[in-house]
């Protein structure tokens, strides 16, 4: 299309010298110039035609947005990722083999649910070995108490004799030295018992903590490691925050957007102060929160810190590091507000006249393509589209007045 009419242009200045000849005529001379008049007055329009066409005009390029109810009260803009205030990875106590996983990922559990449990075996045979030699010495507590008052008999008797010149003092130190053997016996069997005895809660601990359960109620987000794997636990020297984890588990109740707010914003920023949120994943819908809390720290080489907002009005689905943005209001949005359809807005710059009728240049290609547009009221700057191209069309910026339809341009800085 564009080669047709660059074609049409460039015959327009073609002399046809197929006209009849002969004469000398004033009126002939007077006919030939005014087709010489004809013919630059059309090389002079068809000239500016052909450079539009052919010189590519730089121009700065605008777009058609969308304004929500309630824009005017933005104070500021930041985005975020929805995260869980409250979540832990969830690992055992002792290191061992998973032998069983209990739960999916997308699964809700209770706190005190198992999650997993662990090879035992080891641990269920070092708890019954300390059970069995703590019941060994009881058995040897008693046999040495028996051998204890057996040797205090005799060393009774043997006072006794000896008492009567019956016997001599070497038969009563044996026996006195048979009572202190017997006695260091019970004491050594009582603290062999008291050491089985106390060993045996510890082995119930490695037993029961083969069992690992919820520490809260959530939902198991990821699962870490599966059935066969062996895991260090929670415990291990040197593990990272997912080093011997089963399951991440995060807390839905705790969910909240966290987004980076610049130093120079937080003496505005308080907690409850209005915000209007929109997800990446509902673009259509708005929701109301407000500001829950901001990180007591700052990130010196971005000069940011941790704002989190609460959602006041839960979105159908909200999940983990979905994307968001949100606007921080100088006052809360009203019902009315929050339901109000978005409008179309084109900048008042982006405006221009052909032919009595407002138009815009559409940025198509490098070319500026003329759309006839109809406006409402005006909105600051900006006037609504009530009839034009869609959100988000980018057009040129202050159309020059020679600007023509299909005229070669270039975005400005663009290479």
């Amino acid at each position: 299309m564009e080669n047709d009419e660059l074609s049409q242009d460039l015959a327009s200045l073609r002399i046809h010298r197929d006209a009849p000849s002969g004469g000398g005529s004033w009126a002939r001379r007077l006919g030939w110039l005014a087709a010489l008049g004809a013919v630059a007055a059309g090389a002079w329009a068809a000239k500016d035609r052909i450079e539009q066409r052919l010189v590519r005009r730089e121009v700065a390029v605008t777009q058609v947005t969308q304004v929500a109810a309630g824009q005017a009260d933005v104070a500021f803009t930041a985005t975020g990722y929805v995260v869980a205030r409250r979540k832990a990875v969830v690992a055992p106590r002792v290191p061992g083999r998973l032998v069983r996983v209990l739960v999916e990922e997308g699964q809700t559990v209770r706190a005190g649910d198992r999650i997993a449990e662990l090879d035992a075996d080891d641990a269920r045979a070092n708890q019954t070995r300390l059970v069995a030699a703590a019941s060994a010495a009881r058995s040897r507590i008693k046999v040495a108490q028996a051998d204890v008052a057996e040797a205090r008999r005799v060393l009774d008797r043997e006072e006794r004799l000896v008492s009567s010149g019956a016997s001599t003092r070497d038969v009563l130190a044996t026996a006195r030295a048979r009572v202190d053997a017997a006695e260091a016996s019970e004491r050594a069997a009582k603290a062999e018992a008291g050491a089985a005895a106390a060993a045996i809660p510890v082995a119930k601990v490695g037993v029961e903590a083969a069992v690992v359960t919820a520490p809260f109620s959530g939902v198991i987000v990821r699962k870490l490691a599966e059935v066969g794997e062996y895991v260090a636990g929670g415990g291990a020297v040197g593990a990272t925050l997912t080093a011997g984890g089963i399951a991440l588990l995060a807390d839905f109740g705790s969910l909240e957007i966290e987004t980076e707010v610049t130093e120079s914003r937080l003496a505005t920023l308080a907690a409850g102060t209005p915000t209007e949120i929109v997800l990446d994943a509902y673009p259509d819908q708005r929701f109301r929160g407000e500001v829950s809390g901001v990180r007591p720290t700052v990130e010196r080489a971005k000069a940011t810190a941790i704002v989190w907002v609460k959602l006041v009005d839960t979105p159908p689905r909200l999940l983990p590091d979905m994307a968001a943005k949100v606007r921080f209001l100088t006052k809360p949005l009203d019902a009315v507000a929050l339901s109000a359809k978005p409008k179309l807005v084109v900048p008042g710059s982006a405006l221009a006249e052909r032919g009595g009728q407002r138009v815009v240049f559409v940025l198509s290609e490098g070319k500026a393509v003329q759309a006839p547009v109809t406006v409402g009221s005006a909105i600051g700057a900006a006037f609504e589209l009530l009839q034009g191209p869609p959100s988000g069309t980018r057009l040129i910026d202050a159309p020059p007045a020679d600007l023509g339809d299909g005229a070669a341009v270039k975005e400005k800085g663009a290479t």
